[in-house]
């Protein structure tokens, strides 16, 4: 069983103490994989999600990126009570879900947010990473091949 307040206390260290939010990222993705990325949505997450401005999921196609800075982005946001994520269509490579700032969120509210990652992670059979804002280089990743998280 995963330690769930092991993973979280990495990332609190990792926050330094500093008001900032969480970017959760998979990298190297396709049209496909956002489609796949919505559909699991929508399916498992639907109750959760509170915002959106997104086409249906069937007609989500390249040109729903931003073409230039003038264009509108387009974003999903999910609720999970304790925290809020953010999906916006920012660039076709790279999947990002950013939260509200979570500095204040205690470890036993925590677990949601990793159940979410690697539902989604296993879904679309891609790792997906956690970073501190503005860091290089991630807190954690889960792997989905061997089911297990990894510290940066």
């Amino acid at each position: 069983m995963t330690n769930y307040k092991q993973l979280w206390d990495k990332i609190i260290k990792d926050l330094d103490n500093d008001d900032i939010v969480l970017e959760i990222k998979i990298l190297n993705t396709n049209i496909q994989d956002w489609i796949n990325l919505l559909e699991i949505l929508h399916r498992s997450f639907a109750n959760i999600v509170f915002q959106k401005n997104f086409n249906e999921i069937d007609r989500l196609n390249v040109d729903d990126f931003p073409q230039s800075d003038d264009d509108i982005m387009k974003c999903l946001s999910l609720d999970f009570t304790f925290f809020n994520l953010t999906l916006s269509l920012y660039v076709l490579e790279e999947i990002e879900f950013f939260s509200n700032s979570i500095i204040t969120l205690e470890a036993d509210k925590t677990e949601s947010l990793f159940v979410f990652c690697e539902t989604i992670s296993n879904y679309l059979s891609k790792d997906i990473y956690i970073f501190c804002e503005a860091s290089n280089n991630y807190s954690l990743f889960y792997d989905p091949n061997r089911n297990v998280w990894n510290q940066g």
